[in-house]
């Protein structure tokens, strides 16, 4: 991974902004609150009741709308299908095939679970994120302000999703020669984010909506680099703090602003 000039410092509650905007031009173009909210509405209704019946007939589509919040709710968390399914009110198969249409219709993606023997306790469920943390945050009924406050919950999940999707944009627009997937074992280490290259090298990735980070926050990162040995690239740890914090052996925390750097990620 090679680094560039960092650009200039950007607030936590900016990064909020920024995840909460996402990245349709039409909404970034507009003001938080009324506007953009009239624009998701026409969005959501747009998608799920004439481009998705456009692709599969389907006679009840009242459930769509309702299966795509659920989906923002669980946006960088894994799916369990059966519980989707009893909360929708549909069978399994149903959820399935109404997940596929959603990722037709670029509003969603799956982060396939990722397995190289670190433990033999790996789960194997993908996870789920909205295509746009913006649309996500929306769904969720939740804005920059309501999630910069002290005691809100949800910012973790919005930032992943904004950064997943970043690194997905990064990869298109660079010819980036990388595969993304999510790492969970059940004794509770997980990675948010592993990109790994066709000679199976991997950069771990994970991310944090504090400003400040510490070695603690390091743990699952170092436990995939001592296990990897030298096909373990780096870990990088995007947060929104302003300075990029070397933590040892190949582990650094980088301001997540480094993404948009032109040359923030040239070479793996």
């Amino acid at each position: 991974m090679v680094l560039g000039t960092e650009p200039a410092p950007v607030t936590r509650h900016e990064y909020l902004q920024l995840a909460c905007a996402g990245g349709f031009p039409e909404v970034v173009q507009r003001p938080a609150g009324r506007a953009r909210s009239r624009w998701f509405s026409d969005y959501l209704r747009t998608v799920t009741q004439r481009d998705v019946r456009e692709l599969k007939r389907i006679e009840q589509t009242d459930r769509l709308p309702r299966f795509m919040r659920y989906l923002a709710a669980i946006t960088a968390q894994e799916l369990n299908v059966a519980e989707a399914a009893r909360v929708i009110g549909v069978d399994a198969g149903t959820i399935r095939s109404d997940l596929a249409l959603f990722e037709t219709v670029y509003l969603v993606h799956r982060l396939p679970a990722w397995s190289r023997n670190l433990t033999a306790k790996i789960k194997k469920r993908s996870k789920i994120h909205v295509v746009d943390s913006g649309f996500a945050a929306w769904l969720r009924g939740q804005s920059a302000d309501s999630l910069a406050r002290p005691t809100a919950e949800g910012a973790g999940p919005i930032m992943e999703t904004f950064v997943i999707n970043e690194l997905m944009k990064l990869r298109a627009a660079t010819e980036l020669e990388v595969d993304l997937y999510h790492f969970r074992d059940r004794d509770g280490r997980e990675i948010d984010c592993i990109l790994q290259t066709p000679d199976s090298r991997v950069v771990g990735v994970e991310v944090k909506a504090s400003a400040t980070v510490n070695v603690h926050d390091f743990r699952h990162l170092s436990f995939a680099r001592d296990r990897l040995g030298d096909e373990f690239i780096t870990g990088v740890l995007f947060y929104t703090g302003a300075r990029a914090l070397p933590f040892g052996d190949r582990l650094m925390a980088l301001p997540i602003n480094l993404l948009w750097n032109g040359q923030s990620v040239s070479s793996l």
